[in-house]
């Protein structure tokens, strides 16, 4: 126990809620999480053992003991090894695998039998520690070399009932099962596997809402034109319990009306249409260079980032702006060298529309170049979308949609960290302007000076904007 006990809680950024319980109520296990667990078990090094194994045998009077481990340890690894070999086959080019009913063929042929025999070979291992813990004497079960066993079992044991569950997962149709390949290359990657529930509303009712006297909920993304009602969808406080929930909606103290511009081209084209990438590419190199640099463009693919920041790069390093680029160097450096130089330019993606801090002069421009709508091939997102189509609803209006327009929120709120802060948001993707659902993006923003006009007039306008403050 790390905390004691207590009955009230405050949630901060509190619309990261599903994310975060989506992970918490997740399993996941990989052939290096599985190694890892065994390392601390029992390894050997040139003709030596190692490990908790290793300590127990001191303990025991069986003289095969470490030999029994040697053999099931190594009948897990192998085991472990061609479940790996298996998934790596199945992954294809996008890297993930879904399983579904009607791949069922495929997957009793190619990886559910390495997934048996893991389990299998699982359950050896922890029998025989099972056994040689029971034949200690009781004065050593509180030793606290044996609780570190026993919770090195628990986590072995929980790898073999993730197995068992995805030998059962087309009679699970409350969670999703998936592969990914993780290290990003199949030469030398791994596959994780994964179980998560499809809707974690339920598990928030059990674990949180109904276990705790008072709970407080904050950030500054809560809420949808103004109302709470897609976020209290998703984290289960819309199941008519007879709790009261209290809401609220209290203004900034940033002066937002007078110290940013948000602005639109009107002639930005849709993300479909041709000459949008050679847009994009244009208008960030031209908005740029009318701030002097201290921008932040937010992209939602790298490989668009990449492309845009190879056709900036030259020009702008000509106007002594530096070009820094997400993935160059780990994150906290990068923002440091973004921090320490004011004229810097940042180009960077998805985990960068939340949790840059960057106030002052360092950013005066940031530049949202796509409405970040998910890329529909995440397994849990698509099987979200399906369970809400499967109940004659939309998954676009009631997922797809809303969680763009909180994701922009935190995109747009980079701008102002202090109340003496000031800037432009630009966003450069015409469904803002020309899509019937744009203005929801719009409404949904604090109230600021706005520009939507031609894109040449947001240059000047951008400039002007930014020398007159």
């Amino acid at each position: 126990v790390v905390l004691p006990p207590y009955q009230r809680i405050i949630l901060d950024e509190a619309h990261t809620m599903e994310n975060s319980a989506t992970s918490f109520f997740s399993e996941s296990f990989s052939r290096m999480s599985l190694l890892r667990l065994l390392g601390r078990l029992y390894r050997k090094k040139r003709m030596q053992s190692f490990g908790l194994a290793v300590r127990l045998a001191s303990l025991l009077t069986a003289e095969q003991f470490l030999e029994t481990i040697d053999g099931a340890v190594q009948t897990v690894k192998d085991a472990m090894d061609q479940l790996d070999h298996s998934a790596l086959a199945l992954l294809g080019e996008e890297g993930v695998l879904r399983l579904k009913p009607e791949k069922k063929e495929l997957l009793n042929s190619q990886l559910l039998p390495a997934m048996r025999d893991l389990r299998q070979s699982i359950s050896k291992l922890c029998g025989n520690l099972h056994s040689a813990l029971e034949t200690l004497d009781e004065e050593l079960q509180d030793d606290p070399l044996v609780w570190e066993i026993k919770a090195i079992i628990r986590r072995i044991e929980q790898i073999g009932s993730v197995c068992g569950s995805f030998m059962e997962y087309d009679e699970k149709p409350e969670s999703v099962f998936y592969l990914e390949l993780m290290n990003g290359r199949r030469n030398d990657g791994f596959a994780r596997f994964s179980i998560t529930p499809i809707v974690i509303a339920t598990a928030l009712q059990e674990a949180l809402w109904s276990q705790f006297k008072t709970i407080i909920c904050v950030s500054a993304t809560l809420t949808i034109d103004n109302r709470f009602d897609y976020w209290k969808r998703r984290v289960g406080l819309d199941f008519g319990s007879d709790r009261s929930v209290l809401s609220g909606i209290y203004p900034s103290p940033f002066p937002y009306d007078r110290a940013v511009l948000l602005a639109a081209p009107t002639d930005s084209p849709l993300p479909d249409e041709p000459g949008y990438d050679a847009f994009v590419n244009s208008a960030v190199t031209k908005l740029i260079g009318a701030s002097g640099g201290s921008a932040l463009v937010l992209f939602t693919s790298y490989m668009a980032l990449q492309h845009a920041y190879e056709y900036a790069r030259q020009e702008l390093q000509g106007l002594g702006i530096r070009c820094l680029k997400q993935g160059d160097q780990d994150r906290s450096r990068l923002l440091q060298d973004f921090l320490q130089d004011e004229s810097s330019v940042l180009f960077a993606t998805d985990s960068f529309w939340e949790g840059v801090d960057a106030p002052g002069n360092t950013l005066r421009l940031v530049i949202l170049c796509r409405l970040p709508f998910r890329i529909p091939n995440d397994p849990v997102y698509e099987a979200r979308c399906e369970a809400i189509e499967q109940q004659g609803r939309s998954a676009f209006m009631e997922l797809s949609l809303p969680e763009a327009v909180m994701k922009l929120k935190q995109g747009f709120g980079r701008l102002m960290r202090t109340s003496t802060d000031h800037g432009v948001v630009a966003i450069l993707d015409g469904r803002i302007l020309k899509k019937r659902y744009g203005s929801l993006f719009i409404r949904s923003l604090p109230e600021t000076r706005q520009a939507f006009a031609e894109f040449a007039q947001i240059v000047e306008k951008t400039e002007s904007f930014l020398q007159n403050r």
